[in-house]
């Protein structure tokens, strides 16, 4: 039996902050557009489009939203046996929750007899549906996702690495995984091994003596010519000038 007591979009301005709080019944936001970090229960979780959690009673929880969102919220009571171990969920490829979660922002603008019933209805189903989701086994707080992908990546930054596949070893989809690293280090994956390359070929320019072609390739490049773009372009100097102004500086 579910009996809500209220729903309602709501839009949050640039960088807004939820402070931590927890309700005497079940909460159910659902993220429709915007991204950032909830809190609930201890653990962090990034948030984006079409993301959405499930929220027992007495669950402290915040959020901390990076930029314009809008956010679909519902509080109510339930009783059922069966409680949801998962309290965060990406958006899943078969739509159910995003389709039912238009039904029911129909329902609220068009307000036709017992639209409420029908919001409940459509409420029901997205919980029932939610009780259904085969318990995740690797499950891990944003942190250790974060954590994990970053010492992969300090080890093997100068090979070919597969974001996807780095995604997926962590449990989440692509866009999902991005989201994370992003809103934990304020770059994106791609950005970080960047910055690592050029962090490590500076190092090599200036104290060792090899040869510039192997320093590209050994910081991941192929082709020194790519390299030798990339470096000036952050840095403003070829490899060679860069190498010469700071032996220089070193002498001095």
């Amino acid at each position: 039996m579910l009996n809500i007591h209220y729903f309602f979009v709501r839009h949050y301005d640039y960088k807004r902050r939820i402070v931590a709080h927890e309700h005497d019944i079940y909460e159910f936001i659902y993220y429709l557009s915007g991204e950032g970090v909830t809190e609930i229960d201890g653990r962090e979780y990034a948030f984006g489009k079409d993301s959405f959690c499930l929220i027992p009673p007495h669950c402290r929880h915040s959020e901390t939203h990076a930029g314009y969102s809008s956010v679909f919220a519902a509080g109510f009571e339930f009783t059922n046996e069966k409680q949801s171990a998962q309290l965060f969920f990406s958006d899943l490829q078969n739509q159910t929750v995003s389709n039912l979660i238009s039904a029911m922002r129909k329902e609220n603008q068009k307000k036709r007899p017992l639209y409420e019933q029908m919001i409940g209805a459509h409420l029901c189903e997205i919980i029932i549906h939610i009780l259904r989701i085969p318990e995740r086994t690797d499950d891990m707080p944003m942190h250790d996702a974060v954590a994990n992908a970053l010492a992969y990546i300090d080890q093997y930054y100068m090979t070919n690495i597969n974001l996807q596949e780095l995604a997926a070893s962590a449990g989440y989809c692509t866009d999902r995984f991005r989201n994370i690293f992003k809103s934990r280090l304020g770059i994106t994956p791609k950005r970080y091994i960047l910055d690592k390359r050029l962090e490590q070929a500076e190092h090599l320019l200036v104290q060792t003596d090899l040869p510039l072609q192997e320093i590209a390739a050994s910081v991941g490049f192929e082709y020194y010519s790519r390299f030798s773009l990339f470096f000036k372009e952050k840095t403003g100097l070829s490899p060679q000038v860069y190498r010469e102004k700071n032996h220089v500086l070193q002498i001095q």
